[in-house]
């Protein structure tokens, strides 16, 4: 609180005043606080009380896309491990937006929690890492890595995922394959494409770049970018999307454009929830152990809350293994397919 006084003018008094709304501060120095406070990325504590306590027994928790049913799993099965573990919790939706993802970080500061779990919103700024670097509370990162920052991270292992799906589809005889992916910039896409790409090639047959589009982590940007492949003079005859959301698109484009799945073409997707058994025919996936990463995620996190302020600072890298479920999505492609 002093750096916010010493940067807008002000007393420590002044600025306690402006953040909690008491006495009699002018609009003009309520302005100098606030822009103070975004430059420095202070988070006030909320409630003398809680400032008073040795721990909160809250964790913060902010995911990506709270309409993504990954995450949502994702954040119950959080919710539930640390609850086990005496904990309450705090969940805030980024809705993949960096300023947002950002406040919700400062929010959950201000609530003095214990600790914080973070799946991060697509996209990457220097802004982030520097906050990240500063935000001084444990925290663990999960299902997205973030290069450059030495958390506790907890994730599938991407790579061996999006392999899976290419050794599956060679195995039936697709040569010719359709990726749907992710922004590049997030650890989940890049991985997984790369993965598949490096299995493709170790059996020497090429990615044709032509074939990878953006889905952007939807529904609907999938579904039109799908539909504009699907109606290339060569088709593929497999699509593989990086994620279930996706996945959704190019089934919903498969039909559009009045094909059968897989009689005509083959999909398959990382991600595996009721909606990829209750799809006719069910959808070929790589599960991810979503309760075990959540498991280990506040395990970590529980341990760097419990570390003593002088003990060194280690982080770890956690990648759990991935698991193909194989359902009637993906077959032998066929002689003579329709066009």
């Amino acid at each position: 609180m002093r750096d916010v006084a010493k940067l807008a003018g002000v007393s420590v008094a002044t600025v306690s005043n402006a953040l909690n709304l008491r006495g009699n501060v002018s609009p003009d120095i309520k302005e100098r606080v606030a822009n103070a406070v975004e430059m420095l990325g202070y988070a006030p504590h909320a409630g003398a009380q809680r400032l008073r306590r040795s721990a909160s027994n809250l964790i913060g928790v902010v995911i990506a896309d709270i309409a993504n049913p990954h995450f949502g799993a994702l954040a119950e099965e959080l919710e539930s491990s640390a609850s086990g573990r005496g904990y309450s919790v705090i969940i805030c939706n980024s809705g993949e937006d960096l300023a947002r993802e950002r406040r919700h970080l400062q929010t959950l500061l201000s609530h003095r929690v214990d600790g914080i779990v973070l799946i991060a919103a697509a996209g990457d700024s220097n802004e982030r890492i520097a906050m990240l670097s500063r935000i001084g509370v444990p925290l663990a990162v999960v299902d997205r890595a973030i290069a450059g920052l030495s958390f506790d991270t907890v994730t599938l292992d991407d790579r061996r995922a999006g392999a899976l799906v290419a050794e599956h589809l060679i195995g039936l005889g697709h040569r010719r394959i359709g990726v749907v992916s992710g922004p590049e910039g997030v650890s989940t896409a890049r991985e997984r494409l790369e993965g598949f790409r490096e299995a493709l090639a170790s059996v020497g047959v090429p990615l044709d770049p032509r074939l990878v589009i953006d889905g952007g982590f939807r529904a609907d940007r999938a579904r039109s970018n799908t539909q504009r492949l699907l109606a290339s003079a060569e088709r593929p005859t497999a699509i593989f999307a990086t994620d279930l959301m996706m996945a959704l698109g190019v089934l919903s484009a498969v039909g559009d454009a009045g094909l059968v799945c897989p009689l005509d073409i083959s999909v398959a997707a990382i991600g595996d929830n009721p909606f990829a058994t209750a799809l006719h025919p069910g959808l070929t996936t790589v599960a991810q152990p979503v309760n075990a990463i959540a498991a280990a995620a506040i395990e970590a996190l529980l341990a760097s809350i419990a570390r003593s302020n002088d003990e060194p600072e280690t982080s770890t890298r956690i990648a759990l293994e991935p698991r193909l479920i194989v359902r009637g999505s993906t077959g032998a492609p066929q002689a003579g397919v329709r066009r």
